[in-house]
C-alpha cells in the first residue's frame, strides 16, 4: 500500500510498525510502479533487510517479534540512503547501484545503471536504447517515488507516520556541491599555473647562468690575445691593427648606406616588401555594410538561443521516436544545407514570389514597399529589421526580378515535336 500524494525522491520517513500476523513487512519508499525500495523486518530470519532492484540485503539480526512496535526510519538524500531502528543508525548505502532507475540531467531522460565503475562514474542506459558511459554522479539524481507500507502475507500495522521533504535541502547542496567543484578546479588550474610558472623561473635562471659562463668565457678567450701581446711588447700595434679593421668596416657599411638610400633603389625595396606584407600578412576585410544589430535585437536573438536549448531535448527525443535517427537529422540539416528540395525550401521560394507579386500590383507606395520588403526577406532568409540599409539593394533586387519576368514573358515558347 503506498500514497500517491506523496511523491518524493528526497526525504525522510519514520513510523511505527507492527507485526500482528505473518512474517515479513516494512516500510515502502521510491515506488514508481516498477522499483521497490523497502526496509523490512523479516520474523523468520530475525533480521531486518533493504530491498532494492539489485536484491535483498540484510541491515542487521535482532530478535523481532508479533504484536510489538517498532519504529523504522529511512533517510534518502540523493544516492544516498541512511537505515535507523529504533533511533540508532544501523547501517548506509552510498552511490547508485547496478538496476537502480535514475535521472539523467543533461538529456531529461529516466536511465537505468548497467554498471558502476572503478573510478566511481557509472554506464547507463536511456529511454531511446541508448548507452552513455563514464556518467558522473552529479548528472544523476533519483527517481522520485510513493512512500508507504509493503506486507507478504502479512497483516501489519501503522502509526506515527512522519515525512519530511527534503528536495530542496538537496537541491541546496547539489548546488553547493557544483560550487565547491568548480572552486577546486580553479584551485588545480592556478596550482598547475603557479607549478609551471616556478618551472620556467627555474629554468630562466639556469639558462642565465649557463649564458653568463658562456659570455665570460669569450670574453677571457680575447682579453688572451692582448694579454699575450702586452707580454711580447706589441701591444700598440695590435690595438692600432684593430682600430684600422673598425675603421674600414665602418667606412664599407656607411657605402652601402648611402647605395641603399638612392630613390630607386629605396622604391624597389619597398616594393618588394609590400608584395611580401599581402602574401604573408594581407589586411583584414572592410566592415560589413550594414549598421550592428541593436540591443533589442540582440536580446530577442539570445530569448530565442535560450529557449531552442530549453527544449532541445524534447523535440530531438520526440523527433528520433518519431522519424528515426538518421530520417530526423536529415531533417534538421535540411535548412543548414540549402537543400532546395526541403519543404522549407520549397515554401519560402512560393512566399517570396507571392509577395513579389503582390509587391508588383500594389496600388499604393506604402503597400509596395511592405511587400517588397517582405519577399526580399524570403528570398535572402532575413529577419525584418532597418531597411533603411536595405533600401537600395531591396530597389535592386526588385528591377533585376522585374527584367527577368519580362523576358521569361517575351521568351518564344517551345515548338513540339508534332507541330
Amino acid at each position: 500500500a503506498h500514497l500517491d500524494s506523496w511523491s518524493v525522491s528526497d526525504f525522510d520517513v519514520e513510523a511505527e510498525v507492527m507485526i500482528e500476523k505473518g512474517t515479513y513487512g516494512g516500510l515502502l519508499f521510491r515506488w514508481n510502479g516498477r522499483d521497490m525500495y523497502a526496509m523490512c523486518i523479516n520474523l523468520k530470519k530475525q533480521q531486518l533487510e533493504f530491498q532494492s532492484p539489485l536484491g535483498t540485503e540484510v541491515l542487521v539480526f535482532r530478535a523481532f517479534a508479533q504484536e510489538r512496535w517498532y519504529r523504522l526510519r529511512v533517510r534518502a538524500a540523493d544516492d544516498t540512503l541512511m537505515f535507523f531502528l529504533e533511533n540508532q543508525q544501523i547501517d548506509q548505502v552510498v552511490g547508485y547501484r547496478q538496476h537502480d532507475n535514475v535521472y539523467y540531467c543533461d538529456t531529461n531522460q529516466n536511465a537505468i545503471i548497467l554498471n558502476v565503475n572503478e573510478n566511481g562514474t557509472y554506464k547507463i542506459k536511456l529511454e531511446d536504447d541508448s548507452e552513455k558511459d563514464d556518467v558522473a554522479t552529479f548528472g544523476l539524481k533519483p527517481l522520485a517515488g510513493s512512500v508507504g507500507v509493503v506486507a507478504n502475507e502479512t497483516r501489519l500495522r501503522i502509526r506515527n507516520v512522519v515525512l519530511i521533504n527534503l528536495q530542496d535541502y538537496v537541491g541546496s547542496l547539489r548546488h553547493l556541491q557544483q560550487k565547491m567543484d568548480e572552486e577546486r578546479q580553479v584551485l588545480r588550474v592556478r596550482d598547475r599555473d603557479a607549478k609551471a610558472a616556478l618551472t620556467r623561473r627555474s629554468m630562466a635562471a639556469r639558462l642565465i647562468q649557463e649564458i653568463g659562463k658562456l659570455k665570460n668565457g669569450l670574453l677571457n678567450q680575447r682579453m688572451e690575445v692582448y694579454k699575450q701581446a702586452e707580454q711580447q711588447g706589441r701591444e700598440e700595434q695590435l690595438r692600432e691593427r684593430r682600430l684600422l679593421t673598425w675603421m674600414t668596416l665602418l667606412n664599407v657599411l656607411a657605402k652601402i648606406n648611402q647605395e641603399m638610400s638612392q630613390p630607386t633603389k629605396q622604391s624597389q625595396r619597398d616594393s618588394k616588401r609590400l608584395v611580401e606584407l599581402d602574401d604573408e600578412a594581407p589586411p583584414p576585410p572592410p566592415p560589413p555594410m550594414r549598421s550592428p544589430p541593436s540591443k533589442e535585437e540582440e536580446e530577442l536573438h539570445y530569448r530565442y538561443e535560450a529557449m531552442k536549448a530549453k527544449y532541445a531535448p524534447q523535440w530531438n527525443k520526440a523527433g528520433n521516436r518519431m522519424l528515426g535517427k538518421e530520417k530526423f537529422e536529415k531533417v534538421k540539416n535540411m535548412q543548414a544545407e540549402k537543400d532546395t528540395n526541403a519543404f522549407a525550401g520549397r515554401h519560402k521560394e512560393i512566399a517570396a514570389q507571392r509577395c513579389l507579386d503582390e509587391a508588383i500590383n500594389a496600388m499604393s507606395e506604402k503597400e509596395h514597399a511592405d511587400w517588397l520588403k517582405k519577399a526580399w526577406c524570403f528570398e535572402h532568409e532575413l529577419a525584418e529589421g532597418d531597411d533603411q540599409n536595405q533600401k537600395e539593394e531591396m530597389e535592386q533586387w526588385y528591377l533585376k526580378k522585374v527584367e527577368e519576368r519580362k523576358e521569361q514573358a517575351q521568351a518564344p515558347k517551345g515548338i513540339g515535336k508534332n507541330m
